[in-house]
């Protein structure tokens, strides 16, 4: 009996499927299709009820998501930028750090804080004292996939009431409503800041975490490692305080 690996590939914008028999052929198969394959899996609720397609990392592959990343150009979105933000990350380490000695135990609190601060504070300008509001809460809810009946359902979202209660919650009627006159390109960067938020918030996180983590589990190498490098003796010798970001070419 003859047998082999099967790979079936469905393209649903050709509405065609490719059958690869062999490992080597949907290596080559991906490597020259690599472009045709860039996508995301459907997310109705977020993407398509809350987000109504604006959302970049939501959005799936064609001219859509091409226009998304055009935004990206916007001047406050480039590598220069970064140096403007350096007081708004200086000011959230700072809550995050006090926070940590005042609660040790609940460590990952701060770091969450931290980050959807700082990217809320670049983006609208406000900082957000805890993580747990209740519309991020809602946010996160609908960002797993599978998790509300209409991701597994689609056809749902075309019943008429079905969606009006998410709509209202989210508050997209009354955007709707109170700024009919707003250009496209208005709700497009809107949209792009509330990218900004779900891509960098976890990652962040995560980050900051794996260094809290890793220096508490090895005390002793994080010990030597203060003393084998600069800090040290900057903290000591030429700052009453911790360094900042305009020491960092040391």
């Amino acid at each position: 009996m003859f047998s082999a690996p099967l790979f079936v590939l469905y393209s649903p914008a050709t509405t065609s499927a490719t059958v690869i028999l062999t490992c080597a052929g949907i290596e080559y198969h991906n490597g020259e299709k690599s472009r045709s394959l860039v996508d995301r899996p459907r997310a109705v609720p977020a993407g398509e009820i809350l987000s109504r397609g604006l959302r970049m990392i939501l959005a799936p592959a064609g001219e859509q998501f091409r226009s998304l990343r055009k935004l990206q150009q916007h001047t406050r979105l480039q590598v220069k930028a970064a140096e403007s933000y350096v007081l708004i990350q200086i000011g959230a380490t700072r809550d995050g750090i006090l926070d940590i000695l005042d609660n040790p135990q609940g460590h990952q609190a701060p770091a969450n804080s931290y980050a959807a601060s700082a990217i809320l504070r670049v983006t609208y300008g406000k900082f957000m004292p805890t993580a747990t509001n209740e519309i991020i809460i809602i946010h996160k809810m609908l960002m797993r996939p599978g998790a509300p009946l209409i991701e597994r359902y689609p056809i749902l979202k075309y019943v008429p009431g079905y969606t009006t209660e998410l709509e209202l919650a989210t508050g997209r009627v009354q955007y709707m409503l109170e700024n009919q006159s707003l250009h496209e390109l208005a709700r497009k960067m809107a949209h792009l800041s509330g990218s900004l938020y779900d891509a960098g918030s976890d990652t962040t996180t995560v980050a900051i975490m794996y260094v809290v983590m890793a220096s508490a589990y090895y005390p002793n190498a994080q010990e030597r490692t203060c003393k084998s490098t600069w800090i040290s003796s900057l903290v000591a010798t030429e700052l009453p305080r911790s360094p900042t970001t305009t020491h960092s070419s040391r």
